[in-house]
């Protein structure tokens, strides 16, 4: 009998010990995909902003039509994309379609990109700066997108974000592709309404608040009128 509860008790110490040891692990486990997620996000965010500066720099480049070359603009940023994935339009442009949609990765050449949690990247686009002939670089910024935090140059404006929207969040129901809601939050921080599903309300950048009782997950970058003016755009296809 004794035997049975020596072997009992070390079982019992053996299963505490492990216990311990995962719960002592979890943690830095848990710390280190979260770091490693920040840094694929971090990293796909900025190739898509520089797939965006390139393309408004370059795409006159591409026009051997005359009559399009007279309508494209210094500066103007494509389209974001309203189809998701399995669409045969998925990842290009759509001239006629919203300011806010899915990343054009086709038409900024570039490959699927997606956040750490596996979802494509989302885009907004200032009307003013979007592929319609109107756009140019030649007057000060107006018409800019409001963000959370703001430009850190004063007079500077946001004419594109690229968002990352990450896992989904309670409520989401991630079955209809075009519904930017059920990829992208909203919330209000001090009496202040945000929503990153929603162009004309501010953008935040995420995540918000800090620590586990996250209610926007979305990270963005954003892309600013004065990198847009600074990026080598010195040659438009048409005068503004």
């Amino acid at each position: 009998m004794s035997r049975l509860r020596g072997a009992a008790l070390l079982l019992l110490l053996m299963a505490l010990l492990l216990a311990t040891t995962t719960l002592w692990l979890h943690g830095p486990l848990r710390s280190h995909a979260a770091q490693r997620a920040i840094e694929h996000d971090s990293a796909v965010l900025a190739q898509a902003k520089s797939a965006l500066l390139a393309w408004a720099a370059l795409h006159c480049a591409a026009i051997d039509d005359a009559a399009e070359a007279a309508r494209v603009r210094s500066g103007e940023l494509p389209v974001p994309d309203r189809h998701g994935p399995g669409h045969p339009g998925f990842g290009v442009q759509d001239a006629n379609g919203a300011s806010l949609g899915r990343l054009p990765w086709r038409t900024l050449g570039l490959p699927p990109l997606r956040d750490a949690s596996g979802e494509p990247l989302w885009y907004a686009v200032a009307d003013r700066y979007r592929d319609n002939g109107t756009g140019s670089l030649a007057e000060p910024c107006t018409d800019g997108l409001v963000v959370s935090p703001a430009p850190p140059v004063a007079g500077d404006c946001v004419i594109a974000v690229v968002l990352a929207p990450g896992a989904p969040r309670p409520g989401q129901q991630r079955d209809e592709a075009a519904d930017a809601s059920a990829y992208l939050e909203s919330a209000v921080v001090d009496g202040r309404r945000f929503d990153n599903a929603a162009r004309q309300v501010p953008f935040l950048a995420g995540p918000w608040p800090a620590g586990d009782a996250i209610q926007v997950n979305d990270r963005l970058v954003a892309l600013s009128w004065r990198e847009l003016a600074q990026s080598g755009l010195a040659q438009p296809c048409s005068a503004p």
